[in-house]
């Protein structure tokens, strides 16, 4: 949900702005509120529907219960896709092609575990040392 959230809004957004398709099919050039709202709304019901269909087979098929109440788990991943759905559109708002936005879409989503030392994956020893704390610094606490 958080890597593909963001990848498949910023890509669709800039394909329609490249193809010239963005506006409506009777050629009125769309709002901007009426374009975040149909972009968010429609990529969140997909978010919501790979969510589910995850949850479902957590549950039925490797019966795997879920510790949250299943409405908080709905409206804490739903806010999550918002905010994941809404770098995606500011990513393909900045971006000028689809190369960039993917681009950007991997380094600001993909690329985080790498570079944050919270989330970090592989051990860097040849990191530059004064970014290095400042980011281990900045970790959550768990």
């Amino acid at each position: 949900m958080d890597r593909g959230g963001a990848l498949l809004t910023a890509l669709t957004v800039v394909r329609e702005l490249e193809q010239g398709s963005m506006g409506g099919p009777d050629g009125h050039p769309p709002q901007a509120h009426g374009t975040v709202l149909g972009k968010t709304w429609t990529l969140l019901h997909i978010g919501m529907f790979d969510m589910a269909v995850v949850m479902a087979m957590g549950s039925f098929s490797f019966k795997c219960r879920s510790g949250a109440a299943p409405c908080c788990l709905i409206a804490l991943a739903a806010i999550f896709l918002i905010a994941t759905l809404g770098q995606g559109l500011l990513i393909s708002v900045t971006s000028e092609n689809q190369l960039q936005a993917f681009q950007m879409a991997m380094l600001t989503r993909f690329c985080r575990p790498f570079f944050c030392p919270a989330f970090r994956v592989f051990h860097l020893p040849d990191a530059p040392a004064a970014p290095d704390r400042l980011l281990y610094s900045c970790r959550p606490v768990l």
